[in-house]
């Protein structure tokens, strides 16, 4: 029996443990996160008009799909710019990719598309799928907490899978201080993620928040070395 839509958390954090039951999550509930009941949120807005920031791209990496809403305004928007490009479309859910694939196949943008299904904890691990110097673009919508127990070799990682001078994009929730417990001893602001992208190469190009006091949420985008 399906669970109601409110109760995903019990798939991905409990008493400040990373539980990353995802595909159960996607099976058992309609909307995790009330992504199809919210639309294109204040924080999408945000990190869309980062990627009007973004010169023209060959090839795209969207990592952490999820079923792919902001995948598709993603796509939208660069194709303002690039009229053609390979978008490579992954989530660690089957069931998510399956909801994105449809979502993007209706579209019909005229794009080369491709879906995998992937852990991106697994990034820089030989059975990676994606080759080095890859993409000329990867985003990262709201998956930071899903990776956060890798984070160390995250920024590494996606430095080798981004061609020289290629630009990654974060769209990111933060707890408030004093509420966080999972993963608040690798990272609790985005001054942290600046760090550690800095550690790898990264230069921080532009960013965007909304609302830090409250729901805060942050957008960043950096070119590679």
């Amino acid at each position: 029996m399906g669970q109601d839509l409110n109760d995903y958390n019990k798939y991905v954090i409990q008493n400040g443990r990373h539980i990353g039951e995802y595909e159960s999550m996607w099976q058992n509930c309609p909307d995790p996160w009330h992504i199809e009941e919210l639309g294109v949120r204040l924080d999408m807005s945000a990190a869309l008009l980062l990627l009007g920031r973004v010169p023209v791209v060959e090839s795209v990496l969207d990592g952490g799909s999820g079923s792919g809403l902001f995948t598709l305004e993603a796509a939208r928007r660069l194709k303002e710019r690039s009229s053609s490009f390979s978008l490579v479309v992954s989530d660690i859910s089957p069931t998510a990719l399956a909801k994105a694939k449809i979502r993007l196949q209706e579209a019909d943008l005229g794009l080369n598309l491709q879906f995998q299904p992937f852990d991106l904890r697994r990034l820089g691990a030989p059975e990676c799928p994606w080759p080095d110097n890859g993409f000329d673009l990867v985003i990262l919508a709201q998956v930071l907490w899903g990776v956060a127990d890798n984070l160390e070799g995250l920024f590494p990682a996606l430095s080798r899978k981004l061609a020289p001078g290629g630009h990654l994009l974060m769209s990111q929730h933060f707890f408030q201080p004093g509420i966080q417990r999972y993963a608040a001893d690798k990272v609790t602001c985005p001054e942290r993620l600046v760090e550690l992208s800095a550690e790898a190469g990264f230069e921080l190009q532009h960013t965007l928040e909304t609302d830090r006091l409250s729901n805060h949420h942050w957008a960043g985008l950096w070119t590679s070395s």
